[in-house]
């Protein structure tokens, strides 16, 4: 049975896919697993950890203060 908590790469590509549909085709940061949509007002940014105890971050911040974040996993 599947751990509860288990997140795949299927699950980060339906929710990528879901908020593409909504937003657009994201932009790749650099190398990173992480996307964004930059709006005037506001930028989504979506990072995520496959695996046991894995979790997908979907962030919403001004764009004027926008800072690509590392993340500190």
């Amino acid at each position: 049975m599947k751990d509860q908590y288990e997140v795949t790469t299927r699950d980060v590509s339906s929710v990528k896919e879901v908020l593409a549909e909504r937003f657009g085709k994201p932009v790749r940061s650099g190398t990173s697993d992480t996307v964004f949509w930059r709006f005037p007002t506001t930028t989504v940014s979506m990072w995520h950890l496959v695996g046991r105890d894995g979790l997908i971050v979907i962030d919403f911040q001004p764009t004027a203060t926008f800072q690509q974040a590392a993340s500190a996993f």
